[in-house]
This record gives C-alpha cells, structure tokens and sequence, in this order.
C-alpha cells in the first residue's frame, strides 16, 4: 500500500498546468515508452507498472484482433496507436468526461469520492489504454489490458489532479463483447 501511495505522489508531483486552454491537452501522464520513442508502428511493451487485466478468449488471435479492433470502435476509444505485428491498441492521452461506453465512468475507474459522489463522473479524465492479443495455445487467445489515468476537477479554481485506477470492469466488459463477436461470427 505504501508502494502505491508513493507512485503516485511521485506521478502527481510530475503534472504540471502550463498554460493551455484545455488543463488535460499537454499534460501527459506518461509519454510513450522507451519500446516505443515515437509512438508510431512497430512493436511495444505495454508498460510494466500499469495494472493489468488478463483474460482469455476460446479463439485464436487472428480471430480475436480484428474483434478487438471492433470494441475499442464500439466504445468509441480512438487509438492513435496500433501495431498489427504486435496485435495491440494503445492511447496514452483518452480525455473523457462522465460517460464511456454508456456508462458512468465510475462504472470502471475509482478517482476518489467527494460530497457530490465518485469523482469520475464529474472530472475530465485523461487515460492511459492499451490492449494486446496473445496466443496463449491452440485455438486459445489472451487479452491484456492496461488503464490508468488521472482526473481534474474543472468546476472553480483547483488545478489540482488526482490518481484514477481501474477496479478492472472495463477490461472484462472489453473480453467479453470480444467473446461474443467471436462466438457470433459477428465479424
């Protein structure tokens, strides 16, 4: 518990404002990682520190990749960054505000909670999201995901952010409506 505490007064020490109209726009919670420089094509490793969410699918990965593609569609999740080679989806700056997928965004990220109710319903988030398909046997696929992200208060004067993590309800929301395409041939 300590070791979270301190990453992540480490992450919000490492936010800053600057002067953009949009607080969110600029402010990266992490840039892309060191596989990765650019943020374009090719191979990358999901980074190591972010939570992750493992859950397989009864199809193979060339099944399970274009039914992935369609989710992150589906949510409306845009990914700037996809590597075929590496089967995976990655966006390290969603901004997102109450609503994902038709859900409150609590449904899927603890923020903290004020007088009002969870956070995540009323900050403007900006998350990190990424996704990769792994053969893990014949005929069998695993899907990872990773999310984490960090929420503003727009409402007032407070700049200040506060850590967002997953409670890993989107991630099997995103498994099992890759599941159901998958069985439903729905590609």
């Amino acid at each position: 518990m300590r070791i979270a505490i301190l990453a992540a007064a480490a992450l919000l020490a490492g936010c800053s404002t600057g002067s953009s109209p949009d607080p969110m726009i600029g402010t990266p919670v992490r840039g892309p990682s060191s596989d990765n420089p650019t943020g374009t094509g090719g191979e990358f490793r999901l980074p190591a520190d972010m939570v992750t969410a493992s859950l397989e699918v009864p199809a193979g990965p060339e099944e399970v990749w274009p039914a992935l593609k369609r989710v992150y569609e589906e949510l409306k999740i845009p990914t700037p960054e996809v590597s075929e080679p590496a089967r995976t989806l990655r966006n390290l700056r969603f901004v997102v505000s109450r609503r994902l997928g038709g859900e409150r965004i609590s449904t899927y990220l603890d923020c903290g909670r004020s007088a009002a109710g969870p956070n995540a319903d009323t900050y403007r988030l900006q998350l990190e999201i990424a996704s990769r398909v792994v053969a893990v046997g014949s005929g069998q696929s695993r899907i990872d995901t990773e999310i984490t992200g960090v929420g503003m208060n727009m409402e007032g004067t407070s700049n200040n952010r506060v850590l967002c993590t997953s409670n890993h309800q989107l991630e099997i929301r995103i498994a099992a409506r890759v599941r159901e395409i998958v069985k439903g041939g729905g590609l």
